[in-house]
């Protein structure tokens, strides 16, 4: 049993994978010295106002035909219920900070809503929000089946029974730019649109198609492509080499080739949230290895081309 995030993990960094998933080593937040509200922190605290708001709107029986100024006060109130919590467990930083952020996620949840009339009005209607699926079976080119669990954030379904799979994203969307129907995994680190695609087939076996999105909301942007056959042998296959690699005990260290500034993306290859430089001269000397270009050929196609 494995989620779509483990999966992903192994495929940015198999040493992060590594440390996390089978030594159990992890980096440990200090909430004394945070300043702000993180960003795992901030998309969490997003998420859950916006699954209360659609879920009460759902089961309150409402036409969810579009959003009015009734719909939008509701959702203040579930935001701020939230940021209440969030600042009694001690994870928005600094109060100065923390107003600056709430303004933010405030305005953010209203565009949000805007955007989303744009989608009721074409006929769209939510159906289910963070829908946990567990055991969808996928099965990989060599014969195994892999199963595997995780939650939807949001399925939404238009007048014909065909599906929309919604992911939100509350970060940048430049790091998903090419993803595409022809390109729909990034090499391995975006798998959670067609896994997601997968369980809301299965939920809703009716439907005639699916569709499935990243919607990254400080941006307003849906990045994603329609679940096809084709879409589906070409994830499959990356996950067969996931997999693979995993079960072989492929493991090297792969650090980007510039680290982001601000944050630590991977902290099995920066324990000391400084510089990665050595770690990349390493992964250039031996990612020629036979035993790496399975991983070099999904991590860096255009290298290993």
């Amino acid at each position: 049993r494995v989620s779509a995030t483990q999966l992903q993990t192994w495929a940015s960094c198999p040493r992060g994978y590594l440390f996390k998933y089978v030594l159990g080593v992890d980096h440990e937040e200090e909430p004394e010295r945070q300043l702000r509200i993180n960003a795992l922190d901030r998309g969490t605290l997003f998420h859950a106002i916006l699954e209360q708001f659609i879920c009460h709107a759902i089961d309150s029986g409402h036409p969810l035909t579009s959003w009015s100024q009734a719909d939008r006060g509701r959702l203040h109130e579930i935001a701020e219920i939230h940021f209440a919590r969030f600042q009694r467990e001690g994870r928005t930083g600094r109060e100065l900070l923390w107003r600056r952020d709430r303004s933010q996620i405030l305005a953010e949840l209203d565009r949000t809503l805007d955007r989303d009339n744009l989608r009721l009005a074409t006929g769209l209607r939510p159906v289910a929000v963070e829908h946990h699926f567990d055991l969808v079976e996928v099965p990989v080119p060599n014969g195994n089946v892999l199963h595997v669990n995780g939650s939807i954030d949001r399925i939404d379904r238009y007048p014909d029974g065909s599906l929309e799979i919604i992911d939100y994203k509350s970060g940048n969307h430049t790091g998903y730019k090419n993803l595409t129907e022809e390109t729909p995994h990034d090499g391995g680190k975006r798998l959670q649109l067609y896994l997601y695609a997968l369980a809301g087939r299965l939920q809703f076996p009716e439907a005639p198609s699916v569709h499935a999105s990243y919607w990254f909301t400080k941006t307003d942007q849906l990045i994603g492509y329609p679940v096809t056959y084709q879409v589906g042998q070409i994830v499959s296959a990356a996950i067969h080499t996931i997999v693979d690699g995993i079960e072989s005990g492929v493991f090297p260290a792969h650090p980007p080739e510039k680290d982001p500034r601000g944050w630590v993306d991977c902290w099995a290859c920066r324990p000391d949230g400084l510089s990665s430089k050595l770690l990349r001269s390493d992964w250039n000397r031996k990612r020629h290895h036979p035993q790496l270009v399975a991983y070099a050929e999904l991590a860096e196609p255009e290298v290993a081309e």
